[in-house]
């Protein structure tokens, strides 16, 4: 866990008595998401809806390794209910980002992206790379082609 999401983890629990349960608190500030080895074919990689659940991924998020690359893709539900799948990668320098619960953040030199996978904070200039994820009956198809 970050220091900065370390100390909106302990701001959260100072304010509990007054907003809500403390276990609701505690399960934002925990580094969590369901972690996904797949393989790609084509281009593309198919995943089980049942991998994928919208109700899980509204809370939280899943990271998806393609093929064994150490480098993440964070698929999750944006605010609108739509499924999005970003680079973990930093476009800065290459690092990979942290998810938190409002964006991202790069541990190397600090970037910051929203929830879109646009810089809020440099020293990055370019959006997180955006992946097309889509529904197919009972599977979610990930486009990983460039």
């Amino acid at each position: 866990m970050l220091r900065r999401e370390f100390i909106r983890c302990l701001q959260a629990v100072a304010a509990a008595p007054t907003i809500g349960p403390l276990s609701v608190l505690l399960g934002s500030c925990a580094p969590g998401g369901v972690v996904l080895n797949v393989t790609a074919t084509n281009g593309r990689v198919v995943i089980p809806e049942s991998d994928l659940s919208t109700e899980s991924l509204s809370t939280s998020y899943a990271r998806v390794y393609i093929d064994e690359s150490r480098n993440p893709i964070y698929v999750f539900t944006n605010a609108n209910g739509a499924m999005v799948a970003l680079s973990g990668i930093c476009s800065h320098r290459g690092c990979t980002v942290k998810k938190l619960r409002d964006g991202f953040e790069c541990p190397c030199h600090g970037s910051e992206y929203d929830l879109d996978g646009k810089v809020r904070t440099g020293p990055a200039l370019n959006p997180l790379k955006a992946y097309e994820i889509k529904a197919v009956g009972n599977e979610y198809v990930l486009s990983i082609i460039d």
